[in-house]
């Protein structure tokens, strides 16, 4: 199956709202296993919306994969490492970019994302 590159964001909060632990994203992809596809991790401090956000870098053959793949990664991560202690995961998942989209739609490309024939 063909594979592609996903950027899945996850979104780990603790209860007073603690900045993510020193070396996070080191932590995360420590907790990867061989094989899975995790690439690279990335944090943001403050992303927009207001806290952490994790950015995984997941080769797999769907989104719903990758999205698996890294909340796997995450879960294992918050399970096993104390610097993660009263941390939890609230949502991983590929961020859609719709305006994208919907400037395409009002273009009359028909969904197209390269040129057509001329």
């Amino acid at each position: 199956m063909l594979e592609g590159m996903y950027l899945v964001h996850a979104e780990l909060r603790r209860a007073d709202n603690a900045p993510l632990p020193p070396g996070a994203a080191r932590l995360i992809l420590d907790s990867c296993r061989p094989g899975e596809g995790v690439e690279h991790v990335t944090v943001h401090a403050d992303a927009a919306g207001g806290g952490p956000l994790m950015g995984l870098f997941v080769l797999a053959g769907t989104v719903e994969e990758a999205e698996r793949v890294a909340a796997d990664a995450c879960q294992r991560a918050l399970e096993t490492h104390r610097d993660f202690e009263g941390f939890t995961l609230l949502r991983c998942a590929v961020r859609l970019v719709p305006d994208f989209y919907d400037q395409q739609f009002e273009r009359g490309d028909a969904g197209r994302d390269m040129p057509g024939p001329n």
